[in-house]
């Protein structure tokens, strides 16, 4: 597992080094790190760590922050785990705007940092999960978290990924019965069922997604919508 930790101080770039250790101790697993001491650092060398596993990202840095540098990251095309570490929970909320994956508080806790590697130990088991239909003559399975959201389409349905369009005949409600139990799929109304981890915003008209998608808002299910998102987003924030 190759680990990239950028803290412009080096003592805590240690404690996340002790940190990780004791964990792949604990679980068999070989860890690697790299270290830099700033955004700019990381992102000059982006090509040589692009595959890592995780980055955690210290937010509160002498020049770019930390939140500036995952959403650079993230545009260069970033599929590993991104952890935000701060002395202050001040950005928490908006650390699932870019979709971290964990948000650590200094000075570290044991306890929250095993929860922390737990959650992202689940999202790559999550990441094999996949659902299978025919497009075209031609079966595919496509991972889950690839899935941006399903609408209906003709009499079947087009499902949107991070790659590509695909329409099948499979229906909406097929779909929603294979994934409304998954924790991040949301049947947002009749046409609709959207991935809320590649949701980006909202607002009274529209629904904003990940790859620049926007999807009508309920008119009538407005506030229930809104409230749903919400309630998904503290989750995600009381599983830290």
């Amino acid at each position: 597992m190759l680990c990239v930790i950028c803290d412009d101080l080096e003592g805590e770039r240690t404690r996340l080094i002790n940190l990780l250790g004791r964990f792949g101790e604990n679980h068999s697993v070989k860890v690697q790190t790299v270290q830099f001491d700033s955004a700019e650092a990381l992102l000059e060398s982006y090509e040589k760590i692009k595959n890592a596993d995780m980055i955690f990202m210290d937010i509160y840095m002498a020049e770019m922050d930390g939140m500036t540098a995952a959403k650079q990251i993230y545009a260069k095309g970033y599929e590993g785990s991104i952890v935000f570490c701060t002395t202050s929970a001040d950005f928490a909320v908006e650390s699932y705007s870019v979709n971290a994956d964990g948000y650590l508080v200094k000075p570290y806790d044991i306890n929250a940092f095993d929860h922390v590697m737990q959650r992202i130990k689940h999202r790559w088991e999550r990441d094999i999960k996949t659902i299978s239909f025919s497009s075209e003559r031609l079966n595919f399975d496509v991972r889950l978290d690839d899935i941006l959201y399903i609408e209906t389409y003709k009499k079947g349905c087009r499902v949107y990924t991070r790659f590509k369009n695909l329409e099948t005949t499979k229906t909406i409600g097929e779909f929603s019965q294979e994934l409304i139990g998954e924790e991040n799929f949301y049947k947002l109304s009749r046409s609709f069922i959207i991935n809320f981890r590649h949701l980006k915003n909202y607002d009274d008209d529209n629904i904003y997604m990940d790859c620049n998608h926007i999807l009508p808002m309920p008119v009538r299910t407005r506030q229930t919508v809104k409230s749903d998102i919400t309630s998904w987003r503290w989750r995600q924030m009381e599983e830290q």
